[in-house]
């Protein structure tokens, strides 16, 4: 209820009370003059307090109009002040009742920043949203009930909390409890909530998850929930620092605009290695593929860099056929750290791009001022991990205020990016790559192939080695177009579209996907051998130079798509224009 609308409630319950009391006043006093029995003030006052328990009395004989009508004014009153209390005892057991009769609404396991900032967000666009919040005590609670949110206390994995908040009838729920485990717990029992309940109508459950391990991600990944034959749930898993590196690409490429690098090595300098520094290792490799096919460098600096990369290279063993890494021990903002950067950023030969990865938020911006410090004269961007726009984030809003030199220092990764919904949901990235896969199904049943193939399958029950396979894809598509001056623009942009590509631009294009995906392959541990999808191994994990007409075809088929695949999602293609 809003505050105006509480001040006015009590503003004429208040009025009706005291004019209940002038009444009953007014009339008691009529009365007992007019039996011959007048009463002094307090005799009377007290009399009045007895109309708002309905206790007046009986009364002998027609009583004055005033006194009849501060019975019924006094009545109402104390009615309403009995319904209130009732409202104020049950309301929260009501409120907490409501999201078990709800369908099609939001379900959010754990109220950190990322629980409060998807709250906020879905409630903002008017979804009905319940909460799971372990803590009794978690200071967002209240800042979610002000939104309307309706937050029960519990442990998100256990049944019958998950019934409570209508999960298993949720058009999606959002596990971001801050433990992976309990996250990947919430899931399972969501899974088996929704296979058992036989009241679902014909919508389906999905169940984004938040993962920080990766390893622990590609084991979830091989449950049988997401190879489950029904249409009526669906699995995703996300992890922040995945996003901030996939947004930091997107709207910033290596290659961008504004920088020639085209037939540059593209260098990029990770500064700081732990969660967020090796995502942003693994996104560049998956996305750094250009036309001019010159492999990126990249070069970690950390002050455990030797045993972070061993470990690294034990996940992703294939991950230096995909690009020239190498790891420097020195501690971040050194002046042996400052030397190198210094030597890299003046490297004519390369193209390069810092972003600076600490964990600790105030270490990061003071190690980026001393490295843009260091080379004021050189445009190279410099990429800062931040955690909100609240915070030291805020510094870099105001480009106005800042030295010039500052002006190439960018911040990243904020909470407020990458809890989104069109983040955390992703529809855009998820339909084009069904487009894609769609159309891919089609191609290779014309040839013949078999629908029982494991890549042939239906988007709900396809391997998400397979699904992520066409996400990686349709995420690569803006870099073969910039290749060719080109982007991808709304369809009611006003501009004319491109709707079919030069052979030249086909075959450049076509080189360019076929790296991208040897690097899908090699990151997700595939092998050059004979073709064996069981032991991940290909004998098209070649240059293309070695791969048969055959297969090169399959590139160029995916590349003259393209036009296709964006038309089925709303968008078209667009020359960019370069004339001053």
């Amino acid at each position: 209820m809003s505050l105006i609308r509480r001040y006015w409630q009590w503003m004429i319950v208040s009025a009706g009370a005291a004019a209940a009391i002038i009444l009953g006043y007014w009339g008691l006093y009529e009365y007992f003059a007019r039996i011959g029995q007048p009463r002094p003030f307090w005799d009377i006052g007290y009399s009045i307090v007895y109309l708002f328990v309905i206790e007046s009395g009986e009364m002998a004989g027609p009583v004055p109009w005033q006194l009849a009508a501060a019975r019924w004014l006094a009545a109402g009153v104390a009615f309403w002040a009995v319904a209130k209390a009732g409202f104020v005892l049950y309301h929260e057991r009501l409120q907490l009742a409501r999201p078990a009769r709800w369908r099609g609404h939001v379900v959010i396991c754990g109220l950190g920043r990322k629980g409060l900032k998807l709250a906020k967000e879905f409630r903002a666009a008017g979804w009905h949203v319940a909460a799971i919040e372990r803590n009794p005590n978690n200071p967002y609670m209240a800042s979610c009930r002000q939104l309307g949110v309706i937050v029960l206390v519990g442990d998100a994995a256990g049944s019958a909390l998950l019934t409570r908040a209508g999960a298993p009838r949720a058009k999606y729920v959002i596990a971001v409890t801050g433990d992976d485990g309990a996250n990947v717990a919430a899931a399972i029992k969501l899974y088996r909530l929704t296979k058992n309940d036989k009241g679902r109508t014909s919508s389906r459950t999905t169940c984004i998850v938040h993962l920080v391990d990766l390893p622990l991600c590609e084991l979830f990944k091989q449950h049988s929930i997401f190879r489950t034959d029904t249409d009526q749930f669906e699995v995703r898993v996300f992890n922040t620092y995945e996003s901030a590196a996939r947004i930091l690409f997107a709207e910033h490429p290596l290659e961008g605009p504004g920088r020639d690098c085209s037939h540059k090595t593209p260098h990029l300098v990770v500064l700081g290695f732990a969660k967020m520094g090796q995502s942003v290792a693994l996104q560049a490799a998956k996305i750094a593929h250009y036309a001019s096919r010159i492999p990126l460098r990249i070069t970690i600096v950390d002050r455990d860099a030797a045993r972070l990369g061993n470990m690294f290279l034990g996940s992703y063993p294939h991950y230096p056929k995909i690009c020239q890494v190498e790891f420097v021990n020195a501690e971040i903002g050194t002046a042996q750290c400052l030397a190198c950067v210094q030597e890299w950023a003046h490297e004519p030969e390369c193209c390069v791009t810092l972003a600076v990865c600490l964990d600790e938020e105030s270490e990061c911006v003071s190690a980026a001022i001393r490295i843009a410090a260091y080379f004021r004269d050189n445009p190279a961007p410099l990429y800062v991990r931040m955690a909100d726009t609240t915070g030291l984030a805020a510094l870099f809003e105001d480009t106005q205020g800042l030295s010039p030199w500052l002006h190439n220092l960018h911040p990243f990764g904020m909470i407020s990016q990458t809890c989104r919904i069109a983040t955390v949901i992703d529809g855009r990235l998820d339909v084009l790559a069904q487009a894609i896969h769609k159309a891919y199904t089609e191609e290779e049943r014309k040839k013949g192939r078999s629908a029982l193939d494991a890549a042939m399958r239906p988007w709900a029950s396809l391997d998400p080695a397979f699904r992520d396979s066409n996400r990686q894809q349709a995420d690569h598509i803006p870099v073969k177009l910039r290749a060719i001056d080109c982007l991808n623009v709304a369809k009611d942009t006003p501009a004319a579209a491109v709707t079919s590509f030069s052979p030249d631009d086909i075959e450049m294009m076509a080189k360019m996907e076929h790296a991208r995906w040897n690097a899908e392959r090699f990151l997700a541990g595939w092998a050059l051998g004979p073709r064996d999808p069981e032991r991940r191994t290909s004998p098209y994990l070649v240059a293309w130079e070695d791969l048969p007409e055959q297969i090169r075809e399959y590139d160029r088929t995916t590349v003259r798509n393209i036009p296709a695949l964006l038309e089925a999602i709303g968008e078209k293609i667009i020359r960019i224009d370069k004339s001053p």
